[in-house]
């Protein structure tokens, strides 16, 4: 699921033709029956959790609080906004499909995920970040902060990166010199994301929105009026990776904090195995573009591939539906909140999933006729998109309901022992097997 605590390597926006949406529809899918095996929270644990809480900061309006109404208000809040960013995605991806061709489209999935993997780090901060303001520390600033110092690393990874593999692709380095600034603004994005993940993950639906107006305005202007290919993509997907982070800072500048908490960004970093193994899962599962991008010395059977997952993304956005249960129970919240979300995905994620297929040859033709010989890809790749919403449910669940994360000084071994490590070890297994 878009920004499930097991994503961590990607946690934002998840817009068509966007960094943030590659492939975490179909990746990392824990196993229901042992992963709920694995699932306990005793009364004790939720005692001692909100009594810590009660330390933090108290947030204003918050609709989660209400348990079930406020996870439903929220989640049909941010599913709605998906929803509307599903034209607009659309619009963008007929504007690149019908303007670039099947290499040129295949080249942007491949700079795509060049800058997920120099983007690596952010998700390491991004994890711990949500689970602490979740439970009342104002550590959005902190976490805003190391992620930036950390873009650093990402950059020069990004500019080696590019020098050597531009040619194995067909491509000229100038395209990925300019796709150096998605670097850092990815780690803007994952670290604003993160904070309004565990403050008030309504304000992810509100920026969104910002975002997607911006992208398509400057995508119709770069790409169609002034024809600059994907020099123009590049520039307007920055553009909305920019817009929706700064509404993100603004709208939850009460979780930011005063000052920028080092001691705290370092214990993160210490205990950064663990959101890492969520990290290598998802990076597994992406690395088969270099493959077959080197293998085929192209990226044309890339492009085929992403025609079909952009449409089959739709369906995975039943996920957000849930939205607001991994914050509700790190909050303490519990009672039937699981349930109530599995059952809301449920509900718009079966008859998305039935949709995508029936309309599977006419949808990829209004891309462009020549990618309907995709079609067999998106058969497949909405089903495992109705079946990672589902998934997302249960990570957030086990993830959220977690609480060794609260004991002082907890050992490396009690956290091997927990869900934390449990999700993403059984996630990795599942990517190792693709």
């Amino acid at each position: 699921m878009p920004g499930s605590p097991s994503s961590v390597g990607r946690r934002p926006g998840d817009k068509a033709g966007e960094p943030v949406s590659r492939k975490r529809v179909v990746g990392s899918n824990p196993t229901p029956g042992a992963s709920f095996l694995h699932f306990e929270l005793s009364k004790q644990t939720l005692d001692s959790t909100l009594e810590k809480a009660a330390k933090g900061y108290a947030y204003d309006s918050m609709e989660e609080k209400s348990h079930g109404t406020g996870l439903r208000k929220t989640g049909l809040t941010v599913f709605g906004s998906r929803l509307l960013s599903i034209f607009s995605g659309l619009a963008f991806l007929l504007i690149m499909t019908h303007s670039l061709n099947p290499s040129e489209f295949g080249l942007w999935e491949f700079i795509v995920d060049l800058v997920t993997f120099s983007s690596y780090p952010a998700g390491l901060v991004a994890f711990w970040a949500t689970r602490k303001i979740a439970r009342g520390m104002k550590v959005g600033g902190t976490a805003v902060c190391i992620s930036l110092l950390l873009s650093v690393g990402g950059i020069i990874f990004f500019l080696v990166s590019s020098v050597y593999l531009h040619s194995d692709v067909g491509s000229a380095l100038s395209h990925f010199l300019l796709a150096t600034v998605l670097v850092p603004l990815s780690y803007f994005s994952v670290a604003t994301n993160a904070v309004v993940a565990g403050y008030k993950p309504i304000i992810s639906a509100y920026s969104l929105l910002v975002s997607e107006v911006c992208k398509l305005v400057l995508g119709y202007l770069l790409i169609v009026e002034f024809a600059m290919g994907i020099d123009g993509v590049i520039v307007s997907i920055a553009s909305s990776y920019l817009s929706q982070s700064l509404m993100n800072l603004f709208m939850a500048r009460n979780a930011m904090g005063s000052s920028i908490n080092f001691s705290e960004g370092k214990e993160w970093l210490s205990n950064s195995w663990v959101p890492a193994l969520s990290s290598l899962a998802y990076i597994l599962y992406i690395a088969d573009t270099f493959f077959v991008s080197i293998m085929f010395a192209g990226t044309s059977v890339v492009g085929y591939y992403q025609a079909a997952f952009s449409l089959a993304t739709i369906v995975a956005y039943s996920g957000y539906l849930a939205t607001a249960l991994y914050p509700m129970l790190l909050r303490g919240d519990s009672g039937n909140l699981p349930s109530v979300a599995l059952d809301f995905t449920l509900l718009f994620g079966i008859p998305l999933a039935v949709g995508t297929v029936v309309l599977a040859k006419p949808l990829l033709f209004v891309l462009k006729p020549v990618y309907v010989e995709a079609q067999g890809a998106l058969f497949i790749l909405s089903v495992s998109s109705l079946l990672y919403a589902i998934a997302g449910v249960i990570d957030y669940t086990l993830m959220g309901s977690e609480r060794v994360d609260l004991q002082p000084k907890a050992s490396p071994s009690e956290y091997i022992k927990s869900n934390l490590a449990f999700v993403p070890i059984t996630n990795l297994v599942s990517n190792l097997l693709y």
